[in-house]
């Protein structure tokens, strides 16, 4: 009689866990229950290098987002990218010793919103303090991570970089056929016909999907007029044969103008320290204490807390957060961070 079960019991526990969270998510009922220790003012720490003058080193790793998960059901804290970065862009500007600034990315992208602040973040450090800002590729910088990147001076990727994906996604399933056939109905109240529109718990009408792609559409024009706006060798209709979702490769993307060149981190710093007219300077970084930064590459574990214990169920919650709303992301660049 099993033998003929189609979906195993595991994974109904864990869709129906996914579901519970789904459902909850769009109810007037929360639990926020704070798992994760306040944070510390940032503090700087050197990295490298001697001297009386700082080239400042940013990590951006991870999903960019602009809100911090720390309730019952986000037992990962991830990090609210737009608040980190004005807090540390707002300390550089207190230090005449910080010469320049190195973003070390490393991220498949985030939220329309996120993207959108820290490149704004970014453009006001800029313009009100003259100091010049790189930005260095690790891994991946696709999506929001690219275009963040756009407010930088100059752009470089290491040799392995992926990049690209320039795009907009809004990801929507939907369950109402698995529904049907596990004996589950959507019950929802609602004061307009729209108003549950995207809920995987419902099909979505010709009106619906118009809309969202007339949203989609508008923010994807906001990222093409971005790129425009830094990449000023390249001309929109060049910006358009990259911008159909397509991931690159540093080569790809020097060839196409995308970026400045491949260099690696440490030879993105030694060109930040050389163009600020330095012949030493410490290579410094502002994280919370108990961080652990002992060189370049690291990234900082305040702010992350991933615990073994969590590991399992890391998969599931990755997707969950970053399932809905309209996205600058390479989904699958996601789990593979």
């Amino acid at each position: 009689m099993f033998k003929k079960v189609k979906i195993p019991f595991y994974f109904q526990i864990i869709f129906i866990f996914l579901l519970i969270v789904q459902i909850s998510s769009c109810t007037c009922i929360s639990v926020n229950i704070p798992i994760f220790p306040e944070e510390k003012p940032l503090r700087e720490y050197k990295i490298s290098g001697e001297g009386k003058y700082k080239i400042l080193l940013v990590d951006i790793s991870g999903i960019i987002l602009s809100g911090e998960a720390e309730s019952f059901t986000s037992l990962i804290k991830k990090k609210n990218m737009a608040k980190y970065i004005r807090e540390v862009l707002d300390k550089a500007k207190k230090d005449k010793k910080v010469k320049a600034v190195v973003l070390k990315i490393n991220s498949p992208g985030g939220t329309v919103t996120a993207s959108d602040l820290v490149y704004r973040e970014i453009l006001k450090f800029k313009k009100e303090t003259g100091i010049p800002v790189y930005a260095a590729m690790l891994d991946l910088a696709t999506s929001g991570a690219l275009y963040l990147a756009m407010a930088c001076d100059k752009v470089y990727a290491s040799p392995t970089t992926i990049t690209g994906s320039i795009g907009v996604i809004f990801q929507n399933i939907d369950l109402t056929g698995l529904l049907d056939k596990i004996g589950i109905k959507d019950r929802t109240v609602k004061s307009g016909d729209k108003k549950d529109m995207g809920s995987p718990l419902r099909k979505m009408t010709d009106e619906e999907i118009a809309i969202m792609k007339e949203i989609t559409l508008e923010m994807y024009n906001k990222f093409i007029n971005v790129i425009a706006d830094s990449r000023k060798k390249m001309s929109r209709e060049d910006i358009l044969k990259l911008a159909d979702g397509r991931i690159l490769s540093s080569k790809k993307a020097l060839e196409n103008g995308l970026i400045d060149g491949i260099e690696y981190l440490d030879d993105v710093l030694e060109e930040a320290k050389k163009n600020a007219g330095l012949k030493e300077a410490k290579v410094v970084t502002y994280n919370r204490p108990g961080a652990y930064e002992p060189n370049i590459y690291s990234m900082p574990s305040g702010g992350y807390g991933s615990k073994d214990i969590l590991k399992l169920l890391k998969e599931e919650i990755l997707h969950l957060s970053t399932s809905s709303g309209f996205m600058y992301i390479w989904k699958y660049g996601a789990d593979i961070h």
